[in-house]
């Protein structure tokens, strides 16, 4: 939540807190599996290098969920 005040986006783990009542996967951030969260976070970080302007996007969607 502290991310979306500053309207960035965030990479976090399924079923820690309460991420997964909030962060929509590819929508407003992403969701990774617990046990696969390096090699998972490492394909993510690949594909926004590739469009970099998703990931304001995505940082602007997950402030709006959030103060929703």
């Amino acid at each position: 939540k502290e991310m979306a005040l500053l309207a960035k986006t965030a990479i976090v783990c399924k079923k820690v807190g309460d991420f997964d009542d909030y962060i929509q996967h590819g929508v407003n951030g992403y969701l990774c599996d617990i046990d696969e969260f390096a090699k998972e976070t490492k394909e993510i970080i690949h594909e926004l290098y590739k469009d970099q302007k998703h990931i304001i996007q995505l940082g602007k969607n997950l402030k709006q969920t959030v103060f929703e």
